[in-house]
């Protein structure tokens, strides 16, 4: 049921309408003055207000410029009730935002058919701001799932870009551990036939024994070189799946450790002790014991002195600081 607000001085024309709107189905207000008139529109929200122009105290077109800067009723329809049918009053009227207005006298039939129009136009509104407020919306919804598959191809760029770039790193690291094995079964391959010649000659009885223990000592040498070989080997693949970019990092920051050098904190950085160490690669535990301490003078034994410090918390920790 819609609500029709009544704003008259005039009593008995203000009963008059009350009444037959009433009887037309309409919830109806009443209002006696204007100031009545802009409290009871602001309380209760109709759905149409009807008012006077002609009022002691507040007239109709105070009431209207009220209502519009009130935010609650702004845009309720206005219908001046005028008995002034000068043009320029309703033209007043209309510029200040009043919707329709009807002269006195006026029948019950005019008055039904200007608020029915009114409210008709009004419900009209209504559904276009509604549905303005619904584009708006999807509008912005719309923007921000746009916004959010745009940051989610951006991601999945970044991982498309990474897993590239790992798939690369790991092919390299492929080629690289390929080129290591190849070169380990070469040199394996060489000091096998070494070791397979020296042992054929020793077994030659025509050979002086002066000769013999030259060609065992150069065969013991030869198995120390395999078993060095051998023993580094698989702590390099070990150390490389630990550490895959160590050495690389620190060779680009001190470009001149020797081999021995970056052996020595390789092993440290791995936790193995000197007699590890020694055993790895057959050496005497002492000089590896005066390798890791950088005794002997060298250009680069003040940076294995500080990787050797580093390597500890290296080891702790699992990262690295290069």
């Amino acid at each position: 049921m819609k609500t029709i607000l009544i704003i008259e001085d005039n009593k008995s024309l203000r009963e008059e309408v009350y009444e037959a709107l009433k009887f037309e189905g309409y919830e109806v207000l009443q209002a006696e003055s204007g100031k009545m008139g802009v409290k009871n529109a602001v309380m209760h929200h109709p759905d149409l207000i009807l008012c006077d122009i002609m009022m002691p105290e507040m007239d109709g077109y105070e009431v209207l410029s009220r209502l519009r800067e009130h935010e609650q009723a702004k845009l309720i329809p206005f219908i001046f009730i005028t008995a002034l049918a000068d043009r320029s009053n309703i033209r007043t009227g209309m510029e200040m935002g009043a919707d329709d207005y009807i002269t006195k006298p006026f029948s019950i039939k005019e008055l039904t058919n200007a608020i029915n129009i009114r409210l008709e136009k009004y419900y009209n509104i209504q559904i276009g701001y509604a549905v303005d407020n619904i584009e708006k919306n999807l509008q912005s919804k719309l923007k921000s799932l746009k916004e959010q598959i745009s940051i989610q191809k951006t991601y999945i760029a970044e991982i498309s870009e990474t897993n590239t770039r790992l798939t690369e790193t790991l092919k390299d690291k492929e080629t690289e551990m390929f080129e290591e094995v190849v070169k380990t079964v070469e040199t394996s391959n060489t000091l096998h036939i070494f070791r397979t010649q020296l042992e054929s000659e020793l077994k030659n009885r025509a050979i002086p024994d002066s000769q013999k223990e030259l060609l065992q000592e150069l065969l013991h040498k030869i198995e120390r070189i395999g078993s060095r070989k051998d023993n580094w080997r698989i702590f390099q693949l070990k150390f490389n799946q630990v550490y895959p970019d160590f050495i690389g990092r620190i060779t680009r920051q001190y470009p001149k450790l020797t081999q021995l050098e970056l052996t020595i904190i390789s092993t440290i950085l791995f936790n193995l002790n000197s007699n590890q160490i020694a055993s790895m690669l057959n050496i005497s535990p002492k000089v590896s014991v005066k390798a890791a301490t950088g005794s002997r003078k060298s250009s680069s034994s003040k940076p294995v002195k500080a990787w050797l410090s580093l390597s500890t918390a290296f080891s702790l920790t699992g990262r690295g600081r290069l």
